[in-house]
C-alpha cells in the first residue's frame, strides 16, 4: 500500500516526465477512496508568497514525527474549494498508519501542509475549523512593501495578463485609487475573500496583514496561532525551525546543517513618490496589526 509521501516521491522519479502527471491522477484518485481512513491536517503555514513556507515545510517534515502530506501545496481552500472535503483528506496520511506510528515509537505523530494563500482565504477558516478546531496555524509575514514588489516580479515571471502593457507604477497606481473607495473589511470577511482580493487588490491586499489575521483569531484562539517574521526566518532559520517544533509539541531537534535561503532581492525599483505612497499605507496598516498581535514586527 503506497501511503507515504517518500514512496510516492520514488514512482515519480522512476517514470518518464511524459507519465508522471497521468500517474499522478491516477494516484490522486486511489487517495480520494479510502479519504473516510484518513487523518485531518495537524497544522498549516500560511503567508507570503516567497516567505519561506516552502522552506520552512521542508525542513518540518525531516522530523521523524512529522509526516509530508502528498503534496506540500494542496490548495484546496483557494483554487480547489469547489472539490469535496473527501478531495483533500486524501492529500493526508491513513489514520491507521498514524496510530500505528505512534505506538511504535511511543510519541506524538502529526501531518499538516503548506498553502500561502490560506491567509487571505475566508473559507480556509471555517474549513479548518470543521475539520480540526485544534489545528496549529503558522503565518510567515514578509514586509508588505518587499512582498507587492517580490509578487509583481513572480507575476512578469509567469508573463501573467495583468503585467502586459502596463508599468507597476500604473498598476499599483490604480489600486492604491480603488483602496480608498472600498470596504476592505467587508472584502476579508467575505466567503470569496480570495477570489475579491485578486482581482481588485492583487498586490496591496494580500500586505494586509491586519485584517487577515484578525478573521483567524476570530475563530481560533492566540494559543494555536504563531506568527514568524520572514525576514527572521531568512537570518536565522535554525532557531525559526525549532521555535516552530516547540510550538508543534514534538521533540525538539536541530537538522544540524541548514541550507541557505536568502531573501530574494527587490530588484523592480519604484519611483520614489509612489514608493512613498505605499509605504504610508502600510506604515498605517501595520500599527493596526502590531495592536492586535501585541508585537512589532518591521
Amino acid at each position: 500500500m503506497i501511503t507515504s509521501g517518500k514512496h510516492i516521491d520514488l514512482l515519480k522519479s522512476i517514470f518518464p516526465q511524459q507519465i508522471k502527471e497521468p500517474l499522478k491522477n491516477v494516484i490522486k484518485k486511489f487517495r480520494v477512496i479510502g479519504s473516510n481512513y484518513r487523518v485531518a491536517p495537524d497544522f498549516i503555514i500560511a503567508g507570503t508568497r516567497k516567505g519561506g513556507t516552502t522552506s520552512l515545510y521542508n525542513y518540518l517534515v525531516q522530523h521523524p514525527q512529522i509526516l509530508r502530506a502528498y503534496e506540500k501545496e494542496i490548495r484546496y481552500f483557494d483554487y480547489n474549494s469547489k472539490k469535496p472535503i473527501s478531495w483533500y483528506k486524501s492529500h493526508f496520511p491513513f489514520s491507521l498508519y498514524i496510530k500505528t506510528l505512534k505506538k511504535l515509537k511511543k510519541k506524538k505523530i502529526i501531518t499538516g501542509e503548506a498553502t500561502p494563500n490560506y491567509i487571505y482565504t475566508k473559507k480556509a477558516i471555517k474549513g479548518l475549523s470543521n475539520i480540526n478546531p485544534h489545528i496549529k496555524i503558522i503565518f510567515m509575514l514578509r514586509d508588505p512593501v518587499k512582498r507587492a514588489i517580490s509578487d509583481y516580479k513572480y507575476a512578469i515571471r509567469r508573463q501573467a495578463k495583468e503585467t502586459v502593457n502596463t508599468t507597476f507604477e500604473k498598476t499599483l497606481d490604480l489600486e492604491l485609487e480603488k483602496f480608498k473607495t472600498l470596504n476592505i473589511e467587508d472584502i476579508f470577511e467575505n466567503e470569496d475573500s480570495f477570489e475579491i482580493i485578486n482581482s481588485k487588490l492583487k498586490y496591496i491586499g494580500a500586505g494586509l496583514y491586519h485584517y487577515q489575521i484578525k478573521n483567524w483569531l476570530k475563530e481560533f484562539p492566540k494559543s494555536q496561532i504563531l506568527i514568524i517574521k520572514s525576514e527572521d526566518f531568512f537570518e536565522n532559520p535554525k532557531e525559526v525551525h525549532l521555535k516552530v517544533l516547540n510550538f508543534l509539541g514534538v521533540d525538539v531537534i536541530s537538522l544540524g546543517k541548514y541550507k541557505n535561503f536568502l531573501e530574494g532581492k527587490n530588484t523592480l525599483n519604484l519611483e520614489k513618490e509612489l514608493y512613498d505612497k505605499l509605504h504610508n499605507l502600510y506604515s498605517v496598516e501595520n500599527e493596526k496589526l502590531y495592536e492586535l498581535i501585541d508585537k512589532k514586527l518591521w
